[in-house]
């Protein structure tokens, strides 16, 4: 078995933030099976030789912008950076993490991932933000090259973040300015959405068709936003903000469900884990992991590793996200914007304090 202690240092982990150490996964086909709670045995006759690692890996946003809703004074902006830089510049980072770090996790690119880890886990703020090594965090692992080639090898060999980018794409439609727009729809006015959306904590189904069809109006395909004039932005901007503004209610806070996921696929952590194989088993068969089994990747004659992709920090977020992300949306730009040196125009901005009101409408 892998060594439990590694998963209970992350338990103690996400304690010492307040979160509830309870992982598990969303049922939406696109994570494999938790293996925190009871890590995958290797099978008969499959021994380890060394101390388990562990890398904890926090990819974030696949790409930049998702959706054409996006205020148009500041579509050039958002789509320069990803959030997490534009996060990270409002709280006032001099030196926010490199975008190329988060993009290259997704490359599928085993050498560029291998470069961001590696990189990464010098300082472990993003997008590696643990190490553990037989159980304890090391926060400068004496042998960081070699952990980075294997964890890299591994990614790159199992489907996961091709799925979960595949995820944030299709889910996160709305982006933060979008979710304004339909918070400010006609038909939620007398409602009180944030207590209605509370109640439907289960995974939300697919939507309707209608729900759909508007989804697909505002989804933007990745780096489409960027490359389009700011007169097509605009058109298809008001094309899709008056798509919304013909939905029932229903409809539309499914749309705010949905977002409420992609958030949340935005913060997950992966967790891979991996221990080397003894040299009586070199020869075992690579296999992917499986919810019965640990993977086996073998990265030279002399060395194959078992190892076990978990993913936590999975719990959907809750709904005064919706207006706590519009409320502060204003000001987490502009602060950005003045870090990056590259503030946006928000001359065209409008919409009251509290959220309510989409900008720019």
């Amino acid at each position: 078995m892998v060594p439990r202690s590694v998963a209970q240092g992350f338990e103690e982990t996400y304690q010492v933030f307040g979160s509830v150490p309870l992982y598990f996964a969303p049922r939406i086909g696109v994570v494999a099976p938790d293996a925190t709670q009871a890590w995958l045995p290797l099978g008969p006759g499959e021994p380890v030789v060394g101390p388990c690692f562990a890398v904890e890996v926090k990819p974030k946003q696949a790409e930049k912008v998702r959706s054409w809703l996006v205020e148009p004074s500041w579509a050039a902006f958002k789509s320069r950076f990803s959030r997490i830089h534009i996060a990270r510049a409002a709280r006032g980072v001099v030196r926010p993490q490199s975008d190329d770090h988060y993009r290259a996790l997704f490359s599928g690119d085993q050498l560029c991932m291998q470069h961001a880890i590696n990189a990464s886990l010098d300082h472990q703020t993003g997008p590696v933000i643990s190490c553990f090594v037989g159980g304890a965090r090391i926060m400068a692992p004496t042998n960081a090259s070699n952990i980075s080639t294997v964890v890299a090898a591994i990614l790159a060999r199992e489907p996961l973040l091709h799925r979960l980018k595949a995820a944030q794409q299709t889910l996160d439609f709305l982006d933060i300015d979008g979710v304004a727009i339909v918070l400010a729809a006609p038909a939620l006015h007398d409602l009180d959405v944030e207590d209605i959306i509370l109640g439907r904590r289960s995974i939300p189904g697919r939507l309707s068709q209608r729900a759909e069809f508007v989804a697909s109006i505002c989804r933007c395909t990745p780096g489409f936003l960027a490359a389009t004039g700011p007169g097509a932005r605009e058109i298809r901007r008001n094309i899709a903000i008056a798509a919304i503004q013909a939905l029932h209610a229903p409809d539309l806070l499914d749309l705010l469900h949905h977002w409420l996921v992609a958030l949340s696929l935005d913060d997950v952590s992966i967790v891979v884990s991996a221990s080397r194989l003894t040299s009586a088993k070199l020869q075992a068969e690579p296999r992917l992991q499986a919810s019965s089994h640990s993977g086996i990747i073998q990265l030279s004659e002399d060395e194959a590793y078992a190892y076990a992709i978990a993913v936590v920090d999975a719990g959907l977020k809750p709904a005064s996200k919706l207006r706590e992300k519009c409320r502060n949306e204003r000001i987490v730009v502009e602060t950005a914007g003045s870090v990056l040196d590259n503030p946006p125009s928000t001359a065209s901005l409008s919409g009251n304090e509290d959220g309510d009101s989409a900008p720019g409408l």
